[in-house]
């Protein structure tokens, strides 16, 4: 690996360690899918690490990154999020 690409990697992950790291939980439900099944309303999570400056963006990113998977999926029923829990890990 050429010295500058070396040198530049090692800046960027002196950056990153850094940053704090936070685990989102994001709990939600299906009830398009429920109500289709005629089942009971269940809940369900996902979770997500990311290192971000703060509390507030780690959630924004989480909330924003399960939107972009709810499209995705390409399945027929929403997705509600229900509550979100954030805690920040590794410092």
């Amino acid at each position: 690996m050429p010295e500058d690409t070396a040198l530049s990697e090692r800046r960027v992950a002196a950056r990153l360690s850094r940053v704090p790291g936070y685990r989102v939980t994001v709990f939600y439900t299906e009830p398009t899918y429920a109500a289709q099944r005629g089942i009971p309303l269940r809940e369900y999570k996902g979770s997500f690490f990311l290192q971000m400056p703060d509390r507030g963006s780690a959630i924004a990113r989480a909330r924003h990154l399960f939107l972009d998977a709810e499209r995705r999926s390409g399945v027929g029923w929403v997705r509600e999020i229900v509550r979100v829990e954030c805690e920040q890990v590794g410092r």
